[in-house]
């Protein structure tokens, strides 16, 4: 491939994509879950990934999932291929404590089919890397480098999320393994923090445990 093409990769799609993973786990923020300014920078994401190869004529393997995405985005109607995109915040909870891990985004199918969106885009980037052979590293979804607390906090931040009517959480275990299953804890203590108090101590502001 063309230095020109990898140079719009990297700058249309990679950097973007890659600066996108580093918001999603910088702060716990309450967004709401089917309009928020990440959700839509991520919707873009999928459209340009989505046309990348079309346009520079890159052939990569086709990702049905990422085009039925990319269709709902343009509200190009299918038979049973409409998707819903919605946000939340993950958590892990260990000994009644709770960790913020980091945001994700859900794609809901109309047959109620579910797959991590996130992951659909990542995949298409890398294949994208790949393919055009601009040796950057594969991209992937992190956690941030929050610890344990008493309370699931979030910021509010109105840039992030102006009107914010619901918030979807997840709470996490960490398995033997590494990896992350849904737990139902005997008690969620969740609370919203002024986003002015990012970079404070968030214990400092919350409630008391009675």
């Amino acid at each position: 491939m063309t230095v020109e093409i990898a140079i719009k990769f990297q700058n249309q799609i990679y950097a973007p994509t890659l600066g996108l993973l580093n918001e999603l786990i910088a702060h716990p923020l309450v967004m709401d879950p089917d309009s928020n300014s990440l959700l839509h920078r991520f919707e873009g994401l999928c459209l340009h990934a989505h046309h990348f190869e079309e346009r520079n004529k890159v052939p990569v393997k086709n990702n049905q999932k990422l085009e039925d995405i990319a269709n709902s985005i343009k509200h190009i109607r299918s038979r049973g291929r409409q998707v819903t995109l919605e946000s939340f915040g993950a958590w892990e909870f260990k000994h009644g404590l709770f960790r913020f891990i980091s945001h994700g985004i859900e794609a809901r199918w109309e047959d109620g089919a579910t797959t991590d969106a996130i992951e659909c885009l990542l995949g298409r980037v890398n294949a994208l890397n790949r393919k055009i052979q601009a040796n950057l590293p594969d991209l992937k979804v992190g956690e941030s480098v929050y610890g344990f607390y008493d309370w699931a906090f979030a910021y509010h931040l109105p840039l992030v999320s102006v009107a914010t009517l619901s918030h979807r959480i997840r709470i996490m275990e960490r398995t033997e393994t590494g990896n992350y299953r849904s737990f139902a804890p005997p008690n969620v203590r969740f609370v919203v923090l002024a986003g002015d108090l990012i970079g404070t101590r968030p214990e400092d502001h919350f409630p008391e445990i009675r």
